[in-house]
This record gives structure tokens, C-alpha cells and sequence, in this order.
């Protein structure tokens, strides 16, 4: 996996607190990956797939239930 910065657009101010907080919850680094799915999707190391809207809702109402459930999910 390639983790080098790749120039992107976007609101950096929002991108930015729901990766650190996604980061955190999930204890697995991610990455914002609008530019390669062409979509507003963080992806962390384990390739697991978030999309923002997702990450947003669990942000504004404090359960991270569901994104910790997906993150823990055997492929």
C-alpha cells in the first residue's frame, strides 16, 4: 500500500478532526481517499473502507459502534 500524500480537494478543516478521531477510535491509522474511489471515503491500513457521511453521523452522535463493528469485520 502506497500512503504517500496525494493532492486532493475538499473541506481539509472537517477531513482533517473526523480522520484524527476515526484514527483514535480505531486505533489503526487512516488516510482520506477521495481522490482514488473518486468518492469521500477514509481507508485505514487494514483496507477497511469509511465513508465520510458515516464517519460524520458516528462523530455527531458519539457511537462508533457500527465503525468499530466494520473495522473488526474477517473478510
Amino acid at each position: 500500500m502506497d500512503w504517500t500524500p496525494v493532492p486532493q480537494t475538499g473541506d481539509w478543516e472537517v477531513v482533517d478532526r473526523l480522520g484524527r478521531d476515526l484514527s483514535a477510535i480505531l486505533h489503526c491509522p487512516v488516510r482520506f481517499c477521495a481522490y482514488q474511489y473518486d468518492k469521500p471515503v477514509f481507508e485505514c491500513k487494514c483496507l477497511k473502507n469509511f465513508p465520510k457521511f458515516s464517519v460524520l453521523a458516528a462523530q455527531e452522535s458519539g457511537d462508533w459502534s457500527l465503525i468499530m463493528e466494520r473495522h473488526n469485520e474477517k473478510d
